[in-house]
């Protein structure tokens, strides 16, 4: 096949293990709500139904789920002062991190929970296509390949620029479509699934 789709591969990372796609129990928040008071208890629902009993007494925070209780150290860091940051303590490694993450029940940090970024799996195997999105924002365009892009009089030169990247492009996603007709058409001859 064609790599002017970029290099095509198969995609090894489960959905599960991607890291924006887990709830997320994040330090900036619980504090906004009040809930890093001592001595406070708040009822803490998740988008997807789950429900945390969150009870905090300095400096641990206390995250039960129906029978499973689990204990989460916080501390507070200061870049400048007088701004003052909560870390969560990973229960696994006790690493500070803003943020932890349900796997399997329990919160913890993205590298004990073998998490990683949606951007380094999803999409990876059309690069050519991302490009044409994010340039056709940039002009206010519909990211939509092959759709209509803004008149070049009505254009700053620098944007006449992106224009030019943008046709380029898809007339690479044009060849490169082409080939890869042309290859799953021999393949399939080649099977015997099409007649030669």
């Amino acid at each position: 096949m064609s790599a002017a789709f970029g290099t095509v591969r198969k995609v090894t990372y489960a959905a599960d293990r991607v890291l924006e796609f887990k709830e997320r129990l994040d330090g900036f928040a619980l504090l906004r709500a009040g809930a890093l008071t001592e001595g406070t208890i708040t009822h803490w629902r998740f988008d997807n139904g789950l429900l945390l009993r969150l009870r905090f007494h300095a400096p641990n925070l206390i995250v039960e789920h129906g029978s499973q209780r689990q204990q989460v150290a916080v501390s507070w860091y200061s870049p400048y002062p007088p701004i003052v940051r909560p870390h969560l303590h990973c229960p696994t490694c006790d690493r500070g991190c803003y943020a932890l993450y349900e796997v399997g029940g329990i919160f913890t940090c993205r590298i004990c929970g073998q998490l990683d970024y949606a951007c380094r799996h999803i999409n990876r195997h059309t690069p050519q296509l991302t490009r044409i999105a994010r340039l056709r924002r940039k002009l206010g365009a519909d990211p939509a390949p092959f759709s209509p892009l803004p008149p070049l009089s009505s254009l700053r030169p620098s944007r006449r620029t992106i224009v030019g990247q943008i046709l380029a492009l898809e007339r690479g996603v044009v060849t490169s479509m082409a080939n890869v007709a042309d290859d799953l058409e021999a393949r399939a001859k080649k099977s015997g699934m099409l007649r030669r």
